[in-house]
C-alpha cells in the first residue's frame, strides 16, 4: 500500500559463507593456473621439451672464425695488386682457395658481391644485390651466403655467383651468417635457423624486444643481445631459450665467444662474461628480486651471483669497447678513448684480468684477424699493426695510406686490406 514502510530482507547467513568459499576457490584456481603455467614454461623452455625437427639435409659447416693459418713473416711494403671498388670498403673480405670474395657498394644500385682471383686481383664474377650488405660473407661447401639491409638472405654458387635460394626476413640482416651442421643461423629482429642447403625455415626465436646486434654461435648455442638490454642464450637445435641475463650496461656490439665463455662489451668500456651453458631456473629472477630487496633492508644475507655470471671488468676505462677477436685463452677489445685515441686490450678469458694494452693513434677497425701468434688490426689512421697475442708487443707495422674500417684477411703470404678509399690492397 502507498505510504506503507518498506521492509528490508536480510540475506541468509549461509549465503555470505558461500560467497567467501567461491572467492577462496577462485583464488586457489588462479594460483594453480599460475603454477601450471610456470611448470609448462619450465618443460618448454628450461627442460628443452618441444616438437621434434627433421634433420638438416646436409652437414654443411663453415663456422665464422677470425683464426687463420699463421703468417710466416711480416709483409714487405710491396703491393701485389689493387682492386678499386669505387666506394668505401667497410666489410672484411674472405678467401677460399684461389678466390677472394668481397662485399662492395654503399647504395642499393651499387651493392654487390665480387669474386676476385687471389693471384692477380682480376674479377671472376659480380653479383648485384639491389641492396647494401654491411657484414662479411660466409662460405660452406660450394655456397656463399650474404645478408642485406633489405632483409634478404641469399645463397649463391660461389663459383658462378648464381642464386641457389633466398629467404626474406622482416628487417635488415644483422651480422655474418653462421653455418654449422647443415643449419644456417642469422638474426634480423628475430633469430632464425634455416636449412643451409635449401633455405627452408627450421625455427625462429623471439627475444624480448628485438635483436639489435650480430649473434654469436658455439657448441650448439646461439647468443643474441636484445633491445631490452638482455643477453639471450638459445638452443641451436630447437630454438628454445636457455638463459636471459640483464646486462649491466649498454652493449656496443654483438657478443663474442671464447671457449665456454660469452663476452659482451659496451658503454664505459665495461665488459661482462657469462657461462655459455648457463640455464635459467624457474622463478629465480623473482626470488632474486625480493632477496635483493631484503638484503638492502638488512633483513637477509647477500644473495648469490646471478645464474650464468662469471666476471665483470670495469677498470679498463674508456668511452666504449667492442670485441675484435678471441682465441681459446684471450678476448681482444678495441677501446675508444677521448680525443680520438684508442687502445687494443687483451683480457683473460677465465678471469677478465687485463693481460696487456697497446695504445694506437686513432680508433681501431670493427674487427681483427688472429693468424698464428699474431693479431692484425687496422686503424682509422691507415695503419695495420701486427701484435704478438701473448705479450701485446708490436711485431710489425704497415702503412696503408687510407683509413681501415674492417679486418684484413690473410691468405698464405698475402694480406688483403679493405680501405675507406674504396681500394682492396693485396700486400705480400
Amino acid at each position: 500500500m502507498p505510504g506503507a514502510p518498506r521492509k528490508w530482507s536480510t540475506p541468509p547467513k549461509g549465503l555470505g559463507r558461500l560467497k567467501k568459499r567461491r572467492l577462496w576457490l577462485l583464488l586457489a584456481l588462479l594460483i594453480l593456473a599460475g603454477l601450471l603455467s610456470v611448470a609448462l614454461a619450465s618443460l618448454w623452455n628450461y627442460l628443452g621439451v618441444s616438437f621434434p625437427l627433421s634433420s638438416p639435409t646436409t652437414n654443411l659447416t663453415s663456422r665464422p672464425s677470425l683464426a687463420t693459418p699463421g703468417l710466416a713473416a711480416s709483409p714487405a711494403a710491396r703491393t701485389k695488386w689493387m682492386f678499386d671498388a669505387g666506394e668505401p670498403l667497410v666489410v672484411a673480405p674472405i678467401t677460399v682457395g684461389r678466390r677472394v670474395y668481397l662485399v662492395a657498394g654503399r647504395t642499393p644500385l651499387t651493392g654487390r658481391v665480387v669474386a676476385l682471383d687471389l693471384g692477380s686481383g682480376e674479377v671472376a664474377w659480380t653479383r648485384r644485390l639491389d641492396s647494401i650488405s654491411d657484414y662479411p660473407l660466409t662460405t660452406a661447401g660450394d655456397l656463399l651466403f650474404v645478408g642485406t639491409r633489405g632483409g634478404q638472405l641469399l645463397a649463391l654458387d660461389r663459383h658462378t655467383g648464381q642464386e641457389r635460394w633466398s629467404f626474406e626476413a622482416e628487417a635488415s640482416i644483422l651480422g655474418q651468417p653462421i653455418v654449422e651442421g647443415g643449419v644456417l643461423y642469422f638474426a634480423s629482429t628475430r633469430v632464425y635457423a634455416l636449412d643451409a642447403a635449401t633455405g627452408k625455415q627450421r625455427w625462429k626465436h623471439e627475444v624480448g624486444g628485438q635483436v639489435t646486434r650480430p649473434i654469436a654461435f658455439s657448441e650448439g648455442i646461439v647468443a643474441a643481445v636484445s633491445s631490452e638490454g638482455d643477453l639471450n642464450l638459445i638452443d641451436g637445435g630447437k630454438g628454445k631459450r636457455r638463459l636471459t641475463f640483464p646486462l649491466w650496461f649498454g652493449p656496443s656490439a654483438g657478443p663474442t665467444i671464447s671457449g665456454d665463455t660469452v663476452v659482451v662489451s659496451g658503454d664505459g668500456a665495461n665488459v661482462q662474461a657469462l657461462a655459455l651453458r648457463g640455464r635459467d631456473i624457474p622463478m629465480e629472477k623473482a626470488v632474486r628480486y625480493w632477496w635483493t630487496k631484503l638484503w638492502l633492508w638488512d633483513m637477509a644475507p647477500k644473495p648469490p651471483l646471478p645464474i650464468g655470471f662469471l666476471w665483470q671488468q670495469r677498470s679498463i676505462r674508456g668511452i666504449t669497447a667492442h670485441p675484435l677477436a678471441a682465441d681459446a685463452e684471450r678476448i681482444f677489445l678495441g677501446v675508444k678513448d677521448p680525443e680520438q685515441t684508442a687502445r687494443i686490450v687483451a683480457l683473460s678469458r677465465g678471469t677478465g684480468e687485463v693481460l696487456w694494452q697497446y695504445p694506437v693513434e686513432s680508433p681501431v677497425a670493427a674487427s681483427a684477424t688472429v693468424t698464428g701468434d699474431l693479431m692484425l688490426v687496422g686503424t682509422e689512421a691507415g695503419r695495420i699493426y701486427g701484435l704478438d697475442i701473448a705479450s701485446g708487443q708490436k711485431v710489425w707495422e704497415l702503412a696503408v695510406g687510407s683509413p681501415v674500417a674492417a679486418a684484413p684477411a690473410v691468405a698464405g703470404k698475402t694480406i688483403l686490406v679493405p680501405s675507406l678509399d674504396g681500394v682492396l690492397y693485396a700486400f705480400q
